[in-house]
């Protein structure tokens, strides 16, 4: 039942009329809310019990007033037949209900009732009346003649909650019994944050132990308060702990670093398309321009296609699956000393999804879900530096290239992400959700050597270093703003790729490299505080086999390269690549 900006008032209503013989139950008064009414008959027999009144909800919210009673469910027995001597019916069990207050602009003159059970003599049944009940509290301030029969309190308190602060008053002579409750305590994101040694009270005036399930208040996503909840001084006071000065005393919540593993996983994706250019498109580019001139021609497409699913060790993991796209042009020069340069430009376009899991002690697990993707472009370069084969034996597996070679890359665009996370939902039932999108940039640069072992052999060893960076961001979380500091890769690879030219057209290799990640940190921040972040840091083994293809002799223009690789260590997983040039 959803009441929102409504008026009740009423009057008590008259005694049921007698049927054979028996009273009726008294009328129920006006201005109440029901979740749910139960009345039984008179008479001997169990016709005279009130039913089972369960699993009613009542949501009363906006500016509302209301002149009786709330009760979650009801039930009640009917009278004896006096005529007879008959017996008084028994009332039902009214658990598991829920009555909902929203907001600070209600008006109630009576009491809440989680339940109420009477038996037809009038006498009240508490404990049928107890269990399973919950009261919401939603931001609720305002007074009430009497709280009964409610098991579990869940409370946000009010934006505008500050210490010695009253949120329920108590007009009746009853105190609120807490003897076997239990209390959750959440604060509304957006509103004021209290400083340790703060107390409020939270009903002023009550009685018994009650117990809050958590000895923490968390406001929001992002933070928690050490609190202590206890009656004193005939009232239920919240009281927030730590050392008492001007600063507030709450303090990040350790589960804020699983929205930073969706950040880590576009990063990690962005990286992957980096790679691409590195690993493939440079060479590519390179092989294509060199048939080309052959021929006379000087501007050569190339496409380059990459797919694979790779974890990455953050402190806890993310797995990334995606698919990598590339497309380019490249021309090819000679400069006076005769060393051969090739020049290119391409778009780049990366599509994938992640899937993250994070542990934190006393907060349990949380999954998170995600896609990444990246859309830019860029400009590359590979120079064959003359002069420097030491062994001048030309080989088909190297295009008859031997000694030092240099290249690298710029690049830019845009990552786009989103996260989600059914683990991650707040006081106020704010999903942990957002999508972001966010400028990347990007370079490497590389040195290598190839030496000719014989017409058929060749081993090329090489170091390559690698940057990406993603720009600093925002994006709100429900209330909560969560802040992107930049992100940096900074990446240094040493490796080797032996070349076989089995025939003038099957040219198979294998190779092997060490990569370290000195940065990958991916870090936020949520009201100035820091969240633990996340780190791609570390080093990987990387392993690769494929081969080179010119498949068709009628078409000697055609290249296709068909490659798998492996990854060990802070990177764990395989990928598969084609490309494939083209000199027009």
């Amino acid at each position: 039942m959803l009441l929102t900006n409504v008026t009740l008032t009423g009057a008590a209503g008259g005694s049921g009329g007698s049927g054979s013989s028996a009273d009726g139950m008294a009328g129920m008064n006006g201005g109440s809310v029901y979740g749910g009414l139960s009345a039984g008959g008179a008479g001997a027999d169990a016709g005279g019990n009130g039913g089972q009144v369960t699993d009613n909800s009542i949501v009363l919210s906006g500016t509302s007033s209301l002149s009786g009673d709330i009760y979650g469910g009801y039930s009640s027995g009917g009278a004896a037949d006096t005529d007879s001597g008959g017996l008084a019916g028994l009332g039902g069990n009214a658990n598991n209900n829920t009555v909902t207050l929203q907001g600070p602009d209600l008006t109630i003159a009576g009491s809440v009732y989680g339940g109420y059970s009477v038996d037809g003599d009038g006498t009240v049944q508490n404990s049928r009346a107890f269990t399973g009940n919950t009261l919401n509290l939603n931001g609720y301030r305002g007074s009430l003649a009497g709280i009964y029969n409610f098991e579990t309190y869940n409370w946000v308190l009010p934006k505008d909650v500050v210490n010695q602060d009253t949120l329920i008053r108590i007009t009746g002579t009853d105190k609120v019994q807490l003897d076997n409750t239990r209390h959750t305590i959440a604060m509304e994101n957006d509103g004021n944050r209290l400083n340790a040694g703060d107390i409020v009270t939270l009903i002023d005036k009550a009685e018994g132990t009650p117990t809050l399930t958590t000895q923490q208040v968390k406001q929001g996503h992002f933070i928690i308060y050490d609190a202590s909840l206890k009656t004193r001084n005939d009232g239920l006071v919240l009281s927030i702990d730590g050392k008492q000065d001007a600063t507030p005393a709450g303090r990040i919540n350790p589960t804020s670093k699983a929205f930073l593993e969706g950040r880590a996983a576009s990063l990690a994706f962005t990286n992957q398309g980096a790679d691409l250019i590195s690993d493939y498109a440079i060479g590519a580019a390179d092989s294509s321009v060199k048939r080309a001139r052959q021929d006379g021609i000087n501007l050569t497409p190339f496409v380059l296609l990459n797919g694979g699913s790779s974890r990455y060790n953050t402190g806890s993991h993310v797995d990334v699956r995606g698919f990598n796209m590339l497309f380019g042009v490249a021309t090819g020069l000679e400069l006076k000393d005769q060393s051969a340069v090739t020049l290119g430009v391409f778009a780049e376009r990366g599509d994938g999804d992640y899937d993250s899991y994070n542990r934190f002690s006393d907060y349990g697990s949380v999954h998170g879900t995600g896609n990444v993707r990246y859309t830019g472009g860029g400009a590359l370069f590979h120079m064959d530096v003359a002069g420097t084969a030491l062994n001048k034996t030309p080989s088909s597996s190297t295009r008859g290239h031997a000694g030092l070679y240099l290249d690298g890359s710029v690049r830019t665009g845009n990552a786009d992400l989103s996260f989600d996370s059914h683990d991650l939902t707040d006081a106020e039932g704010v999903r942990g959700t957002y999508n972001k999108k966010s400028k990347y940039y990007g370079a490497h640069g590389a040195v290598g050597y190839v030496l000719n072992l014989d017409q058929q052999q060749s081993l090329d060893v090489y170091s390559r270093y690698t940057w990406t960076r993603l720009e600093a961001d925002k994006v709100s979380i429900g209330k909560d703003t969560l802040s992107f500091n930049t992100s940096d890769s900074s990446r240094l690879r040493l490796g080797s790729r032996y070349s076989y030219a089995y025939t003038q057209r099957i040219k198979p290799y294998v190779g092997a490299a060490y990569e370290h990640e000195f940065k990958g940190d991916v870090s936020g921040s949520a009201y100035d505080l820091s969240i633990e972040k996340p780190v791609l840091g570390g080093s990987t083994g990387i392993f690769e086999v494929g081969v080179t293809m010119n498949p068709l002799a009628s078409a000697e223009a055609l290249s296709i390269d068909v490659g798998v690789q492996g990854y060990v260590g802070e990177r764990e997983g395989g990928a598969g690549t084609l490309k494939a040039s083209y000199a027009f």
